[in-house]
């Protein structure tokens, strides 16, 4: 075996782990941005990938795609971010279609929002994706490493 290999790997992996912790690291920021009203114009369930199961089956990951309409010093913005720092998709239609009913059109919401940037918004000030990523990350970097030690 070639110790690239596990050099590629362990990249990866520590590519997963420095990406994850700017999203965290973002969500954790936002959590202080000011916030303002809004209201949900739309919320429907999308889809991607193949796979025609509603139960899903691996191949198919469905998310809520929810619209919102939120107003910063007079100026209407319009955004569809739920959580900062990723959200987390699934092959499970139920898990899309609850974070549809959490967020019915015409509901009003708050609005978290950069005060930097107002267009950059979200609902959650959250990172879903953490622990999955953190997880993937360490384990190509831990395989990595006993790759590239073990092809010596």
């Amino acid at each position: 075996m070639q110790p690239w290999l596990g050099l590629v790997m362990g990249g990866a992996g520590l590519a997963a782990l420095i990406w994850t912790t700017s999203r965290r690291n973002l969500a954790k920021r936002s959590r202080s941005w000011p916030q303002a009203d809004g209201l949900i114009l739309s919320s429907s369930i999308g889809a991607s990938g193949g796979g025609s199961t509603e139960h899903g089956n691996g191949n198919r990951t469905f998310h809520a795609d929810v619209q919102y309409e939120y107003d910063v010093a007079g100026r209407k913005h319009r955004g569809n971010r739920i959580c900062i720092g990723g959200e987390l998709n699934t092959s499970f239609r139920g898990r899309a279609e609850a974070r549809c009913t959490q967020y019915p059109p015409g509901k009003p919401v708050r609005v978290h929002y950069d005060p930097a940037n107002p267009d950059v918004a979200c609902l959650e000030p959250v990172c879903e994706v953490a622990v999955f990523t953190y997880s993937i990350g360490a384990a190509f970097v831990l395989i990595g490493g006993l790759l590239f030690y073990f092809a010596k």
